[in-house]
């Protein structure tokens, strides 16, 4: 496969993200460092599931090649726009036809999940990730260990089996794409096969509520993406190790930063989780 046009979109400590030109249609490439083949692997595994997951009604996101290798993973681009740019940039006229485009995202994340559904052990990372998050803001000085002292940290207990399943485990605006009416995925890099629906449904709740938009217009989105949802059955105790997942990992960024303005958000949103 030949390239042209190639556009260097983003680098990460684990990859080069491009996007290019491959007989007249436009590929993404990523390039990852060879000692994380494993996660290249991963990342085609899941748009595979993806692209057999969805029908007409979703965008569409396919693996074109894959080189483990060599580090390469070529997949298609999928078309339109992120959604957080679609929210910041839409009038009155767009607003019922955003909310459309959400509640259909709702239903293609309860299609994966029910898709992928299954009783087995949550994936260790989760609570590896807790732990180290947990060990970092135990580490901290000064003010910040006094704002650290406004949070609970405590441990949290892990469950043998559970209900677990798909979950794209990046579940933010921007990688969600709205063309016209239809809506889609794209960068599957953190999904993983033993997490859970509502890993991907406080991850999108959390960026939702950091976007600088009105409460009420908040609220609309959000119960948008419940009702495409629809009515779950999730255990206290599955709930409780991603709420800690994300809380932890929410109050670790934000403590180290070297912004200002998030020591200032840690000091303002000791309780922030407690609607989640």
């Amino acid at each position: 496969m030949s390239f042209s046009d190639i556009k260097l979109l983003k680098k990460n400590p684990y990859c080069d993200i491009y996007q290019a030109k491959s007989s007249d249609e436009l590929v993404i490439v990523k390039q990852y460092a060879l000692q994380h083949q494993n996660l290249l692997i991963d990342e085609a595994k899941s748009i595979k599931l993806y692209h057999e997951t969805i029908n007409d009604r979703w965008l569409d996101c396919r693996v074109l090649e894959s080189f483990p290798q060599y580090g390469i993973l070529i997949m298609s681009f999928v078309p339109g726009i992120s959604l957080s740019q679609f929210i910041y940039r839409s009038d009155k006229t767009q607003k019922e036809q955003m909310l459309e485009n959400i509640f259909s995202l709702g239903k293609l994340l309860r299609l994966l999940y029910s898709s992928t559904e299954t009783v087995g052990s949550i994936d260790n990372f989760f609570y590896e990730y807790i732990e180290y998050c947990q060990q970092k803001l135990g580490e901290v000085h000064g003010i910040r260990k006094y704002l650290v002292q406004r949070y609970k940290i405590k441990k949290v207990p892990s469950i043998k089996t559970s209900t677990i399943s798909f979950s794209h485990g990046d579940f933010v605006p921007a990688n969600i794409h709205i063309s016209d009416s239809s809506v889609g995925l794209i960068d599957f890099a953190n999904s993983n096969h033993r997490g859970h629906i509502i890993n991907d449904l406080i991850n999108f709740t959390i960026a939702i509520n950091n976007m600088f938009i009105s409460k009420k217009w908040k609220k609309h989105i959000l119960n948008a993406i419940h009702e495409g949802v629809g009515e779950l059955a999730i255990s206290p105790q599955v709930k409780n190790i991603f709420y800690a997942f994300h809380y932890y990992r929410w109050l670790m960024l934000n403590i180290n930063s070297k912004s200002p303005f998030a020591l200032v958000n840690v000091w303002q949103n000791a309780q922030r989780f407690s609607w989640i």
